[in-house]
């Protein structure tokens, strides 16, 4: 039934391995922590938001590099340069 399928060893190599739970996400941790500081310490709900804003910024940032290698990963893959305009010549 798989006999179709012939994966070479470097394919295998580099194909990343799902973790067990397809729910957890290591940016939920910091989120979790600013809960529970703010549950278990009484923080101010004006410090509170200004740290889940911090938080936010944070979680938006490490998207926008995990987007950006992903992109430049598969430039180099398809042998293309990223975000490049070739100049139009007349």
């Amino acid at each position: 039934m798989y006999r179709d399928f012939e994966i070479s060893k470097s394919q295998t190599e580099r194909t990343p391995v799902p973790s067990d739970s397809g729910v957890f996400n290591g940016l939920l941790i910091p989120y979790l922590g600013a809960v529970a500081l703010a549950c278990w310490r009484g923080v101010s709900p004006a410090a509170e938001l200004l740290l889940l804003g911090a938080l936010a910024a944070l979680s938006s940032a490490v998207h926008i590099a995990y987007g950006a290698g992903v992109v430049r990963e598969m430039c180099k893959h398809f042998n293309r340069r990223c975000f490049h305009i070739k100049p139009h010549i007349k």
